[in-house]
């Protein structure tokens, strides 16, 4: 369940849009028995936009335009916490937690609403579904997969053996025209230390961003950023004269990483458990300790994060939870 499918169910039932003056608030409303009832519906994904004292001034417009007091304001969030402190003293609210997908019902506030509290509750979502079998997990397991194979196969551990199984090199892409291994090599680890660190890091942020950005806008932050990573990595090596072989999910990892920071950026600094000045840390630090370190691709990281960064500029709206 997210804003955009509540608003489907409301249109269904016969609740039709009305202008509310303020973008930030979708208002429907429905005679039934002779009486007006209005669903207002606020899609906050970081803070949200109004004060409890702001929200009922609301409430007492519309009480005074139609006639009514059968008003509720449903505001959907990632964090539900947040929004119950801003809207404190207000007593015509829900909030529908978008991260345990449930709605929570505080005691001051009505238990029901004319078949609304209805329109809200779904089956539970097979587990498998919404937690295992995503995007993200897939992209893990290859990496994991590549790595246990490409281990029985040899030492990974050896240049030359990420080399001849798919690693990139200046020369080879440059000379070679073997583009193919811009591909490959992003499904490549030397060692399982440098699998570990990926994957982590990937598991954590990654997951999150799938939900935010949706699937397809996932794959393409991820893909384009790793390829865009790879080339800039090249580049570098190419323009320093060293023929370097690169393996190595980071650039598309840091390119997730920067696609995390617009979305933050978007939604007013904060998203779940993901802050503005978290993010930018991390990054500096991880770029600072790559710069200090032997055998990382410091440009690799540069390129995806930069890729990430444009990618989701373009392709991010603040629209919440994308199905």
């Amino acid at each position: 369940m997210n804003a955009r499918y509540f608003l489907e169910k409301l249109q269904s039932k016969g609740y039709r849009n009305i202008s509310s003056g303020i973008d930030a608030i979708r208002l429907y409303q429905r005679r039934l028995r002779g009486a007006d009832h209005i669903v207002g519906v606020i899609n906050c994904v970081g803070a949200c936009p109004f004060t409890g004292v702001q929200l009922n001034a609301i409430a007492d417009n519309l009480a005074a335009v139609y006639r009514t007091h059968n008003i509720l304001f449903v505001v959907f969030s990632f964090d539900s916490y947040d929004v119950r402190c801003a809207l404190e003293g207000n007593l015509c609210h829900w909030i529908y937690d978008e991260n345990s997908q449930r709605l929570i019902v505080y005691d001051n506030q009505p238990g029901e609403f004319f078949g609304v509290d209805r329109m809200l509750e779904q089956k539970q979502q097979n587990p498998l579904t919404q937690y295992v079998f995503t995007c993200n997990n897939l992209i893990i397991a290859v990496n994991v997969i590549v790595f246990v194979i490409m281990e029985a196969m040899g030492d990974t551990g050896s240049t030359m053996f990420l080399y001849t199984h798919g690693g990139i090199t200046p020369f080879s892409l440059f000379e070679d025209h073997e583009i193919y291994r811009l591909w490959t090599s992003m499904f490549m680890h030397s060692g399982i230390r440098h699998l570990i660190n990926n994957m982590i890091v990937l598991f954590f942020i990654g997951g999150s961003l799938e939900k935010l950005v949706g699937k397809w806008r996932y794959m393409l932050i991820y893909i384009g950023s790793g390829i865009i990573g790879g080339i800039v990595s090249q580049l570098y090596y190419n323009g320093i004269g060293q023929d370097v072989v690169c393996v190595g999910a980071s650039g598309a990892i840091f390119g997730v990483i920067g696609a995390m920071i617009i979305v933050v950026a978007v939604n007013k600094g904060r998203v779940e458990n993901f802050t503005l000045p978290r993010l930018l840390i991390y990054v500096a630090m991880s770029i600072y300790l790559g710069m200090t370190s032997t055998g990382v691709s410091v440009s690799a990281h540069i390129g995806g994060l930069v890729a990430g960064l444009l990618i989701a500029l373009l392709l991010y709206r603040k629209r919440g939870l994308y199905t």
